[in-house]
């Protein structure tokens, strides 16, 4: 049995939604259409300027269009974050989320993981991990599509933990699971 106690940091939680809600594998799609939605109305709103300007250049017009289209493509990575910043920051000033930065126990054994704060006790299967996410610093250790242990590496104190937690996870997370080994 593996037992980790840590807090989660504000960063942490930011990190894990910005991964969740943008940054994902499986958010690519979702990635790919809001960047062409932006171009679309950048577009459309580019050709109602041009059918309606008396303006006898549309060269002009045009080479605006694509220097605003640019730098939209360029600002959207900063004001998703900022977006996900300030909805992390608006839930965990809601004093029912208080103890999601509170000092947590997470136990790893062969039947599964328990996982507690102040407020709450969570039991979950291996079964029940249906997406593991490795990144830089955190596990990601999801049963559904946005609820997941988020992990931080800080919180193994040496390498024998790491070991153990990833002989944990090899054993009892299906590869299908592993989406993510960034």
């Amino acid at each position: 049995m593996l037992v980790l106690q840590y807090n989660l940091t504000r960063e942490d939680y930011f990190k894990y939604n910005y991964y969740t809600n943008w940054t994902s594998p499986d958010k690519r799609k979702f990635r790919n259409r809001y960047y062409m939605k932006v171009l679309l109305y950048l577009f459309v709103m580019a050709g109602l300027i041009l059918y309606t300007s008396q303006d006898k250049s549309p060269l002009i017009t045009m080479i605006a269009v694509i220097l605003v289209a640019t730098t939209m493509l360029l600002l959207i990575p900063f004001l998703v974050r900022r977006s996900v910043r300030k909805r992390v920051d608006q839930l965990l000033a809601l004093p029912a989320n208080k103890h999601i930065l509170d000092r947590r126990e997470v136990q790893f054994s062969d039947t599964g993981i328990v996982s507690r704060d102040s407020n709450a006790e969570s039991k979950f299967g291996w079964n029940a991990v249906v997406k593991v996410a490795q990144l830089p610093d955190a596990w990601y250790l999801y049963s559904s599509s946005h609820q997941a242990i988020i992990l931080p590496k800080r919180a193994l104190a040496d390498e024998q933990e790491r070991k153990e937690l990833q002989s944990l996870l090899d054993q009892h997370i299906s590869f299908s699971a592993e989406f993510a080994n960034n």
